[in-house]
């Protein structure tokens, strides 16, 4: 777990880097169109001199290409899509690529864990300080993960969450308290580190990361570059001991809770009765009764923030707490600089 402390100087460079990002697209966007009216002729046959229409496609003055757009809908999915990461990260295991996440999900778990500022400019900053990590990733049934995979109430609370229609913090904790009500916990076998563990389990956890976004820890000491996956097994608990889950949840006291047993594996299987829900990286999915996961080492390379901190019990989620909420006051007073 780590987090990033901002200083005045990494705000001016993180401004500045958002103004270079904008210029860049503001100027491809212009050199596009200044070209548009010369597409398909021979180099060297004409000469621009202005912004004009024309073009094989008649096009009006300042009009762009397909070009364009699609670097611009590329963006717009970037910044807008929870499960994006995800995404491209697939695309970029075993590859020199490194992956930079810009954080505008609903969770932005795997950003968290790694202390990239929940920011556009600032997480653009981290993108410039060029410090690359080679991280793990897990693969369940061979579908990759790169923050969490889980059975159980997390993966109901995932299903129901996406058929939300607003996204959030607040949504997803009413998706919490509505399926709490009606969730009936399942029994599981899990096969790890040469023992056979048999529990009617409230929930399975597979950590890459150590939480599940919004700072919600729950794997505290989980590392994305140790080669091992963190195992975290919730047994079903009376309303009471849940509620002091919950606490140990947000507090990152997790592993002392009497309910809940934690273990450290490279791979492992889990069993349960029938096929059903299961949730990869927060978003929900289908899994077989015989799930078999395992960790790939240092197959994804990541920008990481270059000054980074330990996880502490209250300390680190409380002053993340604060920390948020003053990004977000920031984001809402008039003059702050977009």
């Amino acid at each position: 777990m780590s987090t990033t402390d901002i200083t005045p100087e990494d705000e001016h460079a993180a401004m500045a880097t958002m103004v270079l990002m904008q210029t860049i697209i503001y100027g491809e966007a212009i050199g596009d169109a200044l070209g548009v009216p010369y597409e398909f002729r021979e180099r060297g046959t004409f000469t621009c001199t202005g912004m004009v229409g024309g073009g094989a496609h008649r096009q009006p003055a300042g009009t762009y290409s397909d070009d364009t757009a699609l670097m611009l809908a590329t963006l717009d999915s970037l910044l807008s899509c929870d499960g994006t990461v995800n995404e491209a990260a697939r695309g970029l295991i075993g590859t020199t690529t490194p992956l930079g996440i810009i954080p505008c999900g609903s969770g932005n778990g795997l950003a968290r864990h790694l202390g990239i500022p929940v920011d556009v400019a600032r997480s653009l900053r981290v993108i410039c300080e060029n410090h690359v990590i080679a991280a793990d990733y897990g693969t369940a049934n061979g579908e990759p993960f790169f923050c969490t995979f889980g059975v159980g109430f997390d993966a109901a609370v995932s299903e129901r969450f996406a058929r939300q229609k607003r996204r959030g913090l607040m949504m997803y904790l009413k998706s919490v308290i509505d399926e709490y009500v009606s969730f009936s916990p399942e029994r599981y076998v899990i096969e790890v580190n040469g023992q056979t563990i048999s529990d009617r389990a409230f929930l399975v956890v597979v950590c890459n990361a150590s939480q599940y976004g919004n700072n919600a820890f729950i794997a505290p000491d989980a590392s994305v570059t140790d080669g091992e996956l963190d195992i975290t097994v919730v047994h079903t608990g009376n309303i009471f001991q849940n509620a002091v889950l919950g606490v140990d949840f947000l507090t990152g006291y997790l592993g002392k809770n009497a309910l809940i047993d934690t273990f450290r594996a490279s791979n492992l299987r889990i069993t349960r009765t029938s096929h059903g829900a299961a949730h990869i990286d927060g978003d929900p999915a289908l899994m077989s009764s015989e799930i078999s996961i395992e960790c790939h080492p240092g197959k994804l390379k990541l920008f990481s923030p270059t000054r980074q901190t330990s996880f502490r019990p209250v300390i680190t989620p409380v002053s993340l707490f604060f920390r948020d909420m003053a990004l977000a006051a920031a984001h809402l007073l008039p003059f702050h600089k977009r």
